[in-house]
């Protein structure tokens, strides 16, 4: 045999062990499922014309929202039992949260594991492509209205991801 073919074959195998090392040991962290969690459209339509809102509101606010295209407009209801998780995930555009019933807490990927808490009566944004999860760690179930602007047809608006390594759920 060849010196050249015994390189060739030895790297080879040494390709083929590390790849099955990898999917063994240290492969892609397993999504995490949601609990307690009933979701349901309540509605979904395509803005067809680019939107560019420059708005001046009272109280001296100032509103933007600018696309360069059509988007997507999906509103939902997401119920959360006591207990309840919707896993950890995120979602290809951003969102508005209102809390209607209950209380949610939110956390995202990153640095720390630090909780965010919502009563109801209180509204939070959550930016795409944010890995979070959202958890009901009250006593009485939870209702959240969401309305999602993400790309026409983006399917799916939810994109299940793996538990970060920093939080203990």
């Amino acid at each position: 045999m060849s010196r050249l073919r015994r390189v060739l074959i030895v790297l080879a195998v040494g390709v083929l062990a590390a790849t099955l090392l990898t999917a063994v040991l240290g492969g892609t962290a397993p999504a995490t499922p949601s609990s307690g969690q009933v979701s349901t459209l309540l509605a979904r339509s395509t803005v067809a014309d680019a939107v560019n809102l420059n708005e001046r509101l009272a109280q001296g606010q100032h509103l933007r929202i600018h696309t360069t295209g059509p988007i997507d407009v999906a509103d939902y209801r997401v119920e959360l039992a006591p207990g309840g998780t919707t896993g950890w995930h995120s979602h290809p555009g951003p969102s508005f949260n209102v809390v209607a019933e209950g209380e949610v807490t939110y956390y995202t990927e990153g640095r720390t594991c630090t909780p965010h808490h919502y009563p109801a009566g209180t509204t939070f944004v959550n930016q795409s492509q944010i890995v979070h999860i959202l958890r009901n760690e009250g006593t009485v179930p939870a209702v959240v209205y969401v309305t999602w602007l993400v790309p026409v047809g983006a399917n799916p608006i939810r994109v299940d991801e793996p538990a970060p390594d920093n939080c203990p759920f």
